[in-house]
């Protein structure tokens, strides 16, 4: 008679959830550096620099209707699927009469 002893006791999957990020933003306004659009390994740390365009001004990071940053530097470990909109308003030139 024979015994087998040891064998893989290890149930664990090496599968690691996977996320998308997409970053929405008007390209004359201004441009976003860092991380990119696309598919991102849970808990990835994601950087994203708001940098404007002659004229206007970075007003903020938003995910769906809540603002979430008025940095123009953002960082996240991305958790979920996340769609990000980057916010950029054409400056308000105000003169004053003296």
């Amino acid at each position: 008679m024979f015994v087998l002893v040891g064998g893989n006791t290890n149930n664990e999957t090496n599968t690691t959830n996977k996320f998308d990020l997409n970053i929405e933003y008007n390209y004359e306004h201004g441009v976003v550096s860092g991380s990119i659009n696309g598919e991102y390994s849970e808990n990835t740390l994601i950087t994203l620099e708001a940098i404007t365009n002659e004229g206007y001004v970075f007003e903020g990071y938003y995910i769906e209707e809540t603002l979430v940053s008025e940095n123009t530097k953002y960082e996240f470990n991305i958790t979920k699927d996340i769609d990000i909109f980057v916010s950029f308003v054409k400056r308000n030139y105000s003169s004053k009469i003296i």
